[in-house]
């Protein structure tokens, strides 16, 4: 078991595991406000793994909550949500999610952002694939 809390621990957990992956954006770090968007779909059809990096750097607005959801498509046009989500998201901080094995070809994200008096998050996602 992996010390998180140990910087120099987790560095290695974490170079060992991205061994023989790429790193693909799905979502750069920017302002968003509220509403439903999906990121561009990116074909992921040679990994056997795939796990999610969400950054976030900052949020305003009351109660703001950000939602993000993976959904696959064989064919890169016709998606459906592969049931792998974050928990929601309420505060700063990076966030982390496998997704199933069998994700299929094309994967792309869908983020809600929700809350009152103009809720927004500044944030990033990534996928590390692995082979």
């Amino acid at each position: 078991m992996v010390n998180w809390h140990n910087s120099a621990e987790a560095r290695k957990a974490i170079y060992d595991r991205l061994r023989g992956s790429a790193v693909i954006e799905f979502l750069s770090s920017v302002l968003r406000g509220a509403g439903t968007a999906d990121s561009a779909s990116k074909d992921l059809g040679t990994y056997a793994e795939a796990i999610g990096f969400a950054k976030v750097t900052a949020k305003a607005g009351t109660s703001p909550t950000l939602d993000i959801k993976f959904q696959g498509s064989h064919n890169g046009t016709d998606f459906t949500d592969l049931g792998d989500a974050f928990t929601q998201i309420t505060t700063e901080g990076t966030y982390v999610k496998k997704l199933a094995a069998n994700f299929g070809k094309y994967v792309r994200a869908e983020y809600t952002i929700g809350g009152s008096d103009t809720p927004t998050f500044t944030f990033s996602l990534h996928v590390v694939g692995k082979s």
